[in-house]
């Protein structure tokens, strides 16, 4: 019996010794998987059908074709590939996603350290999360305009990955989902094939949605439209190559460290609209320039950033013609009231008698008509007095 127990336990220790590799002669070469086939050629295998892979199917379970595949041929027909489908298959080198394809799943090559060249299908609409995780030796991925999300740390711990190309054909969509944030590195967009350097937002666009454009250090110059009111936090931060940016006259607000790292900004001018800026929003240090309205939220951020502040002038509003008196330029605007200072007129310091002279009556030199009432009669009495006198003397010499 104890003999008999001594082998049992001698031959499990060289069970546990021999390489995982060993069994994969007793492994099964073929199988189904979800709505779809799939057939291992020594190291290659094929997976065909038309549907999805079985999801989920595999964590925790281990790999039906093992993790020594060195290649691998998706059909085209395939429409999704598992979660953990290729989970540490670190022989494998190359593959292609047909354009079948629209959803990668989560940890589907993740710790795929051998993969040098991935090429994504134009159906692809999502990348789950930590898709290529730690699939050291990626140099560089392109990314179709179909992809509208990838899933957090998708491409984390690629340290070989040094070129990531988007490409899109909806650039209103694309302000309006985050994705530059799940990727690892700087990126160079394509619109139409070219690479974006000179962005402008279309008019449809009311919005920048945060990390928008993060890291993409391809873009030279910004024109945002009248069209969006609000740029959202780190919709631009990391761009380092951009050296202009043009602020439309509605954005009301832009978001904490919206332009961060982009140094080669030496000046920005914020519209009287912004009425909140947000922490970091610029680049403190260097060279740049705030220029906006005194007053405003431009001139305030740019005091609380220890950043330089360049006045806009306004157009001066009208002042009255050296010729105008202050009545007068008061009437051409309408205003008829006096100030403390100015002396009242004749024709508005008293409100003449009803019996009063009417005012044609009023000589030309200005002076009263009473002076010559008065002078007229005097005239009359000292008329009258003469001849008075004259009269008495007559009647003396009688």
């Amino acid at each position: 019996m104890k003999r008999t127990l001594s082998l049992a336990a001698a031959l499990m220790l060289v069970l546990m010794m021999l390489p995982l590799t060993a069994f994969t002669a007793f492994a099964a070469t073929s199988g189904v998987t979800g709505d779809c086939t799939w057939k291992l050629d020594g190291t290659n295998l094929t997976i065909s059908g038309n549907g999805a892979m079985e999801r989920g199917q595999y964590y925790g379970l281990g790999l039906p074709w093992g993790t020594s595949i060195t290649s691998v041929t998706i059909g085209n027909g395939v429409t999704s590939i598992s979660s953990y489908a290729f989970w540490n298959c670190t022989g494998l080198t190359s593959v292609t996603i047909p354009d079948s394809v629209t959803s990668i799943g989560d940890y589907a090559f993740y710790g795929c350290k051998g993969l040098t060249s991935v090429t994504i299908g134009n159906g692809v609409t999502s990348i789950g999360n930590e898709a290529f995780y730690y699939c050291t030796g990626l140099t560089s991925v392109t990314i179709p305009d179909s992809v509208t999300s990838i899933g957090d740390y998708a491409f984390s711990g690629c340290t070989g990955l040094t070129t990531i190309n988007v490409k899109v054909f909806d650039l209103a969509a694309w302000c309006h989902n985050s994705i530059a944030l799940s990727l690892p590195t700087v990126y160079t967009l394509y619109l139409n094939g070219k690479a974006l350097t000179d962005l402008t937002i279309p008019d449809s666009v009311t919005s920048i949605s945060q990390y928008a454009f993060y890291n993409c250090t391809g873009l030279t110059s910004v024109t945002i439209p009248d069209s969006v009111t609000s740029i959202e936090y780190d919709a631009f931060s990391g761009c380092t190559g951009l050296t202009s940016v043009t602020i439309g006259n509605s954005v009301t607000s832009i978001g904490p460290e919206a332009f961060r790292g982009c140094t080669k900004l030496t000046s920005v001018t914020i519209p009287a609209s912004v009425t909140t800026i947000g922490e970091n929003a610029f680049p403190f240090g260097g060279n740049l320039v705030i220029r906006g309205y005194k007053g405003t939220a431009a001139e305030r951020f740019a005091t609380a950033a220890a950043l330089v502040f360049e006045a806009i002038d306004e157009t001066p509003s009208s002042q009255p013609a050296a010729s105008e008196t202050p009545s007068a330029a008061a009437a051409s605007e309408g205003g008829s009231e006096e100030t403390a200072s100015e002396a009242p007129t004749a024709s508005t310091a008293s409100i003449a008698p009803e019996d009063a002279a009417p005012a044609d009556a009023t000589p030309a030199d200005g002076s009263s008509p009473w002076g010559y009432v008065g002078v007229g009669v005097g005239g009359a009495i000292l008329g009258a007095a003469i001849a008075s006198a004259f009269f008495l003397l007559l009647l003396k010499k009688k």
